[in-house]
């Protein structure tokens, strides 16, 4: 567990609010640093101690030798580049977050590593999928199977069959499919279903090469499985062509609720950070006076890949367009979902004689003599923080809710 010192994650309790009126800024903000103090305390899938983990699993995987600098280790502590909830570094020992040292290039020769993955990354580029569509109800199998010893019995006496007609002066039509053996008749079961089982095969591949995992998507998360153990694919509404599309997400900038099950189905917490820069920002809090940006930005200096803070005030002046130079900075952001439930009050009665349902506040009073009925609604809700703030942004609910 991470001991932060003057920081009581039990004050930050996940909070569930019935009412769908009484979710404000205040309720996704509270929640947010709720799953942001699991995640430092470890009550997570990765947690902030896999981090370490997940990098030193990584090396060993690239060929690097990560056991070498451990000898040269100064046991100070050293700054992490995650901040604790009032925007502070949380400070670990080395012992704990050893320094990956990638200078060992003899390692890379040694290492029979990157064969093995190389060898099971060609393995997963070749896993494909098929797709067929049987019919459920009796007629229509009755019928598929008559076409199949059809074509069977036809396949067998063709020359017969031919001769026959000839004599008779007839023409048989011959069927769509000629089965050479009774393994290519199995095998080709699909070439006897009726046309609206064909035309929804159509339809279902077309709906998975809209969202199909291209080759590099399937080798990435393959991979993390291989190295780390955990891998995430997170499914993604596009409002601009109205389909759902599956986007990589590195574990080592994720995390989920706890859960039982290797594919963690039944977590209902999870949340992913990007770096974003000052100037973005701006977009969101235009409200915000300039000493807000200047801390954010000094706060994350050293981190990030932003300059070192001894550097700083070097980037506290505008440039030539009347910029200010530390817009450049990156700070990081949480993007966080949860699922809540929304309760909802209906009064049902009547009015001219017909059934009247009536949606009303929670806390209405309704007369002794009316029917009342409750119903929940379990709905995504996300929310982006600024670490280390009390600014959220882009929170509200997610209807454009998909499958987890």
């Amino acid at each position: 567990m991470i001991n932060l010192p003057g920081f009581d994650t039990s004050a930050y309790l996940f909070k569930s609010e019935y009412d769908s009126n009484k979710r404000d800024k205040d309720y996704y903000l509270n929640n947010v640093r709720s799953l942001y103090s699991d995640y430092l305390r470890g009550a997570t899938s990765i947690g902030f101690d896999g981090i370490s983990r997940i990098q030193y699993l990584r090396s060993v995987a690239s060929g690097n030798d990560p056991i070498g600098s451990k000898a040269n280790s100064n046991p100070a502590q050293r700054k992490s580049s995650i901040l604790d909830i009032n925007g502070n570094p949380v400070q670990h020992d080395i012992e704990m977050f050893p320094e990956i040292n990638h200078s060992h290039e003899v390692w890379d020769v040694v290492s029979p590593i990157g064969k093995i993955l190389a060898a099971l990354d060609g393995m997963y580029a070749k896993i494909d999928y098929e797709i067929s569509v049987d019919p459920l109800d009796y007629n229509t199998k009755r019928k598929v199977e008559d076409a199949k010893l059809h074509a069977w019995q036809y396949s067998k006496n063709q020359a017969k069959i031919q001769l026959a007609a000839q004599i008779a002066g007839v023409e048989v039509p011959e069927p769509k499919f000629i089965p050479e053996t009774e393994e290519d008749l199995e095998n080709n079961d699909e070439l006897f279903n009726p046309d609206h089982c064909r035309f929804l095969e159509l339809v279902v591949k077309h709906s998975l090469d809209i969202t199909h995992w291209s080759s590099d998507l399937k080798k990435m998360f393959y991979r993390d499985l291989d190295v780390i153990g955990a891998a995430c694919i997170k499914n993604e509404y596009d409002p601009s062509d109205g389909k759902v599309k599956p986007r990589y997400v590195n574990p080592e900038w994720a995390d989920i609720e706890a859960s039982d099950y290797m594919d963690c189905r039944d977590s209902e917490r999870a949340w992913e950070y990007k770096l974003v820069s000052i100037s973005i920002l701006r977009q969101y809090f235009p409200e915000e006076p300039e000493e807000f940006f200047k801390k954010i930005a000094g706060n994350s200096g050293s981190m990030y890949g932003n300059p070192s803070i001894d550097k700083f005030q070097n980037y506290c002046i505008k440039d030539v367009y009347g910029y200010w130079k530390y817009d450049q900075y990156k700070v990081l952001v949480g993007m966080f979902e949860w699922v809540d439930i929304d309760k909802s009050k209906e009064v049902i009665g009547t009015k001219h004689g017909r059934k009247n349902i009536k949606v009303v506040p929670l806390d209405k009073k309704v007369e002794s003599d009316k029917t009342i009925r409750f119903s929940e609604d379990r709905i995504r809700h996300q929310a982006s923080w600024v670490v280390g703030t009390d600014k959220v942004y882009e929170y509200g609910p997610a209807y454009e809710n998909t499958e987890p």
